[in-house]
Formats: structure tokens, sequence, C-alpha cells
């Protein structure tokens, strides 16, 4: 589905912070829904009509992340954490976290997380070598360098966020149809079919090197 279909289904707007909106909002809105409308029509969306649209709808993916977020379900979290909800619920029991009920908040679960480490972090990591848990602590260790390293590689560009990576494949696939269509429409089926063999072997490319 070609980026920007939600929004064009939802009238070509997205929920204001106020009423009536801000007028920098409300210029975007228009502009979006005229790059929209020429992309129906096989007519290229102007650079600052497609801006618009681009920050439209990554307003409007922020806000879903952020609803989102708030409102975890319990074996979603439960599953990324890599525990059972048993060992789950103890450990909100055991140190205070807000990891009860059948959603989980991820912001207020993040917070309280940070907070015990600060307040607690240093006993942590003064454990004995000899301590039972040590071993424990050596992986908890490499986790927290391997964390750091990710979020160097980010800031400094060499690690692409996998969403921001699938919203850029999303809106140039819908590119690409959009270009076949209109081979097709003026150079008959084989243009489009040549169109497709480059896309099937890009495809191919991209499974060899990265996988699913």
């Amino acid at each position: 589905m070609p980026a920007g279909a939600d929004y064009a289904r939802n009238g070509g707007g997205v929920k204001a912070t106020s009423p009536k909106g801000s007028t920098a909002e409300q210029v975007d809105r228009e502009l979006a829904r005229a790059a929209l409308q020429k992309r129906q029509a096989g007519q290229l969306p102007t650079q600052r009509e497609l801006s618009a649209l681009r920050r439209i709808e990554e307003s409007r993916d922020r806000e879903l992340r952020e609803r989102h977020y708030a409102a975890v379900p319990k074996r979603d979290y439960c599953r990324l954490a890599g525990r059972q909800v048993k060992v789950v619920n103890e450990q909100a029991d055991r140190y205070g976290l807000p990891l009860r009920g059948e959603s989980i908040d991820l912001g207020n679960a993040l917070r309280a997380f940070h907070d015990l480490l600060a307040e607690h972090g240093r006993k942590i990591l003064a454990v004995p070598e000899e301590d039972p848990d040590a071993d424990g602590l050596k992986a908890l260790r490499r986790e927290k360098a391997l964390l750091a390293r990710y979020e160097r590689q980010e800031r400094e560009g060499e690690l692409l966020p996998r969403a921001d990576v699938h919203q850029f494949l999303t809106a140039l696939a819908a590119r690409i149809n959009q270009c076949g269509e209109l081979l097709q429409r003026h150079f008959g089926a084989e243009a489009l079919e040549i169109l497709n063999e480059a896309i099937a072997d890009v495809e191919r490319l991209v499974q060899q090197k990265y996988g699913g």
C-alpha cells in the first residue's frame, strides 16, 4: 500500500493538537492533500508538497508509536524481555517496578528501571567475582557495552532504526509502482515487465545480503 494511503482515507488530515491547529499545520495538510491528489492522477507532486506529506506521515507515525508504547500488551513485553509473566510479576513486586497489569506503559517502566539502576548500580557493579551472580553481571556489562556501541553508531549515522528504513522503503516502493504504471501507459507492457524484473533482482540481492 502506498505511503499516505491511510492519510487519504481519513480525508487527508491528522488529529491536531488544538481544535483549529496552527497555521503551519493547516498549510502542511493542504500541501499533503495536494501531493496525494497528484499521485492519484499520475502527476508528480512538488518538493514542497512531498515534504509536507512526509511531515504529516511522520507526525502520524510518532503519535501511533507513542500510543502503543503507553499500553504495550503484557505478552509482548514478556516476549521482548525474554521472561515469563510470572517472573516479570515477581520482579515488579520485588523491585517496585510498574510491570503489573494486562498492559505496560513502556515509558514508566523504563524510567523506573533506570531509576533503580541509578540508585543501586554501583552496588551491582561492586559485587565480587566469586559471587554466584558474577557471570550474570558480566553478561549485563557486555549488554551495556553493546547497547552503548549501537547508540554511538546510530548517532554517527552508521546504524539506522529499522522503522525508519521500513518507512523509507515503503515510500520508495510506492514511487516505483507509480513509475511502472507510467511506463506501461506510455511504452506498453514490455516496459513494465523490464522494470518488474529489475525490482525482482533487487529483492533477491537484499534477501541474499540481509535475509528476511
